[in-house]
């Protein structure tokens, strides 16, 4: 078998951090509509955990911050067709000007919502076996 084309299918899970109880963390993310003044279609991106129903916020996201994912989702498709330098730069390119559009949200919305980031508020801690960048 080539090793480059293995797929690993690895089980994420997460710790609720008011029961303690262990679930995984892709059957459980969940999305729901805040309310932001002149701003519609904000989410909040979570964990809800299916022991107690604690919700965990995990991020939010925006019109903007959508446009930017699909633009560097485009990106990536088309570097998969056509693997040549100026793509992969193409899609590093996409991938800062996602993160920082991502950051610069986050940073607007979260005082409005009283939340920290999740490496602030324990999420970070509670999820294991997630995969560094460039691992498989």
């Amino acid at each position: 078998m080539n090793e480059q084309n293995e797929t690993i299918n690895q089980v994420v899970t997460a710790v609720c951090a008011a029961c303690s109880q262990e679930f995984q963390v892709e059957q459980k993310v969940r999305e729901r509509l805040v309310t932001v003044r002149d701003e519609p279609n904000v989410k909040e991106v979570g964990l809800q955990c299916p022991h107690c129903g604690d919700w965990t916020h995990a991020y939010f996201t925006t019109s903007k911050t959508r446009r930017h994912m699909n633009s560097m989702k485009r990106e990536i498709a088309l570097y998969q067709h056509m693997r040549t330098e100026a793509r992969l730069k193409s899609v590093r390119r996409a991938q800062d000007k996602y993160k920082a559009v991502f950051e610069k949200e986050q940073n607007r919305l979260r005082p409005l919502f009283g939340v920290q980031s999740p490496t602030v508020d324990g999420l970070g801690q509670q999820i294991v076996d997630i995969p560094k960048d460039g691992e498989k």
